[in-house]
């Protein structure tokens, strides 16, 4: 069948955080105001030169994340502040409004991370606004996670949407599966969601996942 080819909006991409020592008792939780966010996992390389010419070496994965929001009264703001002031870890999802699988799931990074640095600038006529940088820990993870219908409405203010780990397990989320994953979207059917795309045919590609 043809597969459904969409661009993606940067205003579809969500930050939600969690501590994690908070996993069992709490939905992820959007930061409120966001206005951008950067995510870019590299891999470096270097080369041992031996006498048979030479020799390539990767690093493990790094992964810089930053995300930018206007500060609030928001219990996530002070969340943030306080991983950085106690060393703590936070749970933290890139979700993609704008790509789904059959299931109706979003298609997600899913990260460990410690903000390494918190940035506020209060400028007297504009909203004070923070640009926090997180030190990524191992890995991150792609799959797909459910936000509720309710939250579609609010999500543009503050949204509480993603399970907690003890009511469905890994909050209802599925696993990344390359080998049916790559290039899969499902177009949203109903525009209430307000994700936005512009939407092309192009090949095939068929989905099937497994619950994470």
């Amino acid at each position: 069948m043809a597969k459904n080819l969409n661009y993606l909006q940067g205003a579809d991409a969500l930050v939600f955080v969690r501590p994690l020592s908070e996993a069992g008792n709490k939905p992820g939780a959007l930061i409120p105001y966001q206005t951008g966010a950067n995510f870019e996992p590299s891999r470096s390389s270097k080369s041992k030169e031996t006498k048979s010419g030479s020799l390539p070496t990767l690093a493990s994965v790094e992964t810089d994340f930053e995300v930018d929001f206007i500060d609030s009264t928001d219990a996530t703001s002070d969340e943030i502040y306080d991983s950085i002031m106690n060393a703590t870890t936070l749970e933290v999802w890139l979700v993609q409004r704008g790509r789904r699988n059959a299931e109706g799931k979003y298609y997600a990074w899913y990260m460990r991370a410690m903000p390494s640095k918190d940035t506020s600038d209060n400028d007297a006529d504009s909203q004070s606004t923070r640009k926090v940088k997180m030190t990524v820990q191992g890995t991150p993870q792609r799959g797909w996670t459910a936000l509720p219908d309710e939250a579609q409405e609010e999500i543009n203010y503050v949204f509480y949407g993603l399970d907690s780990t003890t009511k469905e397990a890994h909050g209802n989320g599925t696993d990344w599966n390359p080998s049916t994953d790559e290039g899969l979207n499902v177009p949203v059917s109903n525009s209430k969601d307000g994700a936005s795309s512009s939407a092309a045919p192009s090949s095939t590609a068929s989905s099937t996942s497994d619950n994470h």
